[in-house]
């Protein structure tokens, strides 16, 4: 005859209905990173033959080698690949391109030209050469425009601070010093061993900025490449002297 089998199951304890009722929590799935693939540029394009895009109406002309294409283009031009099929490219001015590059850069930095809160300390005890720089770095933030800075003019542990007077007369020979690139927003307020001195640059930076201009602009890297060069000049003509 046939029997149905009896499975036994063993009474869980207290920690183990805990460990059921406890769940790991779920792993967050962080999606794949796609980065934006690089445009093919020059020689990267890789076609035979392409299509050259009209910049002003859009339109497509007929077929050309590509390596005669970028013989033929000056170098203030790249080709760039739109797209395979068919395969169209585009000329892009290449200080035009850097110059929208720019404008966004600075429109952003600028944020249509919304206040920068910026702060510096000095100590009453502090050297003159030190001072003097330290100030100085309060001077160029201030001549950029948009600008408020605050002066704390602090006392040193183990230090005792200056008379009044003799903290009133700093606070106002550093403001003297910036009061053509700024003036007191505030009063500046004082106590028993500090200052602040409460600033805003006279400066006022508007969000346009000359598209001019920033063609004309070499960039960073193009300008650390030739000081490279020149240096690199440089020894090699002592070098010869020696």
């Amino acid at each position: 005859f046939h029997t149905t089998p009896i499975v036994l199951k063993k009474k869980q304890d207290g920690n183990d209905v805990l460990e059921e009722l406890v769940k790991k929590p779920r792993r967050i799935e962080v999606p794949e990173h796609n980065p934006t693939p690089k445009k093919r540029r020059g020689t990267k394009i890789g076609l035979p033959k392409v299509h050259v895009q009209d910049p002003s109406t859009g339109l497509i002309g007929p077929l050309e080698s590509l390596e005669h294409l970028l013989e033929d283009t000056k170098d203030e031009y790249i080709v760039e690949l739109i797209e395979e099929h068919p395969p169209t490219v585009k000329l892009i001015d290449i200080k035009e391109a850097r110059a929208s590059t720019l404008e966004e850069r600075l429109r952003a930095k600028r944020k249509g030209g919304s206040e920068v809160q910026k702060e510096a300390q000095i100590s009453w005890t502090m050297e003159p050469a030190d001072e003097m720089h330290r100030i100085q770095k309060v001077r160029e933030d201030l001549e950029k425009g948009n600008c408020k800075v605050d002066i704390s003019f602090i006392t040193k542990k183990r230090q005792r601070p200056p008379p009044r007077p003799e903290m009133q007369a700093k606070v106002e020979e550093v403001a003297e010093s910036l009061e053509d690139v700024a003036k007191q927003w505030k009063p500046y307020a004082l106590t028993s061993h500090n200052a602040t001195l409460y600033l805003q640059s006279k400066i006022r930076v508007s969000s346009k900025v000359s598209r001019e201009e920033l063609m004309e602009r070499v960039p960073k890297h193009i300008q650390q490449k030739e000081e490279r060069k020149a240096r690199a000049e440089k020894r090699m003509a002592l070098a010869e002297q020696e």
